[in-house]
C-alpha cells in the first residue's frame, strides 16, 4: 500500500468524525483508564493536565508524569500490551483526542505523517520521563515538591507573573512526590512564609520566586 506524505493533522480527523478517532474532554479528577483495564487506545492531550501513577504488587503508588498539552499517552496498546500498566487521571479541565487502537494502526501503515507525528511524541515523552525520574531520584523531596508545583503552573521561561491553580489536596502533593502528608505540610508552610506561595481552601498561587528552591540545594530528607 502506497504510502501518503501529505501533513498530518490529528485534530482535523477527530473534526471530520474518522472511524476510531473522536474528541474527549475530561473534568478535573475524571479517571480516564485505570491500571489493569483493557488497552484498547491512546490519547492527544490538547488542553489541560494528566496525572500518570503506577501501583506496585505491594500497594504502592508512584507517580510517573504530569502530562501537560501536545503530550500522547496510553500508547502501550500499541506495543501488545492488553492491559493499561499505568492510571491516568484528569487534574484539571482537559481536552483530547482519542484514537483507538485500531485506526492507530490503521494510520502507521498508510500515513507516514502519522509515524512521523507518533515517534515524535514517543520520543519526548521518553525524554521526558526520564529527566523527571532522575530528578526525583537525585533531588530531595522539597526540591521535588517544588517542582511539582512548578508543572502544575506551568510557568513559561518568560513568564514573570504570578499563577493561580485549582487546589490540590496535601495528600494528593504527597502521592505525587512520593512523601508523605506531613512532610508536605511542612514543606508548604516553609514556601508560604518564605514568600514563594500562598493558598486557601481553593486555590494556590505559586509565584516565580519559588524557581529559587530548584536552584538552591536544600538539605536532603533523612533516611
Amino acid at each position: 500500500m502506497t504510502r501518503t506524505t501529505r501533513g498530518f493533522n490529528l485534530v482535523a480527523l477527530a473534526n471530520q468524525a474518522k472511524p476510531g478517532i473522536s474528541c474527549v474532554r475530561f473534568n478535573e479528577h475524571d479517571v480516564i483508564f485505570s491500571q489493569g483495564d483493557h488497552a484498547d487506545c491512546l490519547y492527544y492531550l490538547i488542553s489541560g493536565k494528566v496525572w500518570l501513577t503506577v501501583v506496585s504488587d505491594q500497594g504502592k503508588e508512584a507517580t510517573i508524569s504530569i502530562l501537560g498539552p501536545d503530550e500522547v499517552f496510553g500508547e502501550c496498546c500499541l506495543w501488545g500490551h492488553q492491559k493499561r500498566r499505568m492510571s491516568a487521571v484528569a487534574l484539571e479541565m482537559s481536552s483530547g483526542i482519542c484514537v483507538s487502537k485500531e485506526a492507530a494502526i490503521r494510520l502507521m501503515n498508510k500515513d507516514a505523517e502519522f509515524d512521523d507525528f507518533l515517534i515524535r511524541h514517543l520520543l519526548k515523552s521518553g525524554a521526558r520521563i526520564q529527566e523527571q525520574l532522575l530528578k526525583k531520584l537525585l533531588n530531595s523531596s522539597e526540591q521535588h515538591l517544588a517542582r511539582t508545583l512548578v508543572t502544575l503552573a506551568s510557568f513559561a521561561k518568560e513568564s514573570r507573573m504570578d499563577i493561580t491553580i485549582p487546589k490540590v489536596s496535601q495528600k494528593r502533593l504527597g502521592e505525587m512526590v512520593g512523601t508523605t502528608r506531613s512532610r508536605v505540610n511542612q514543606f508548604m508552610n516553609k514556601f508560604r512564609s518564605l514568600g514563594y506561595i500562598d493558598y486557601d481552601d481553593k486555590t494556590i498561587t505559586i509565584r516565580r520566586s519559588l524557581l529559587r528552591v530548584l536552584i538552591c540545594s536544600p538539605d536532603h530528607d533523612s533516611p
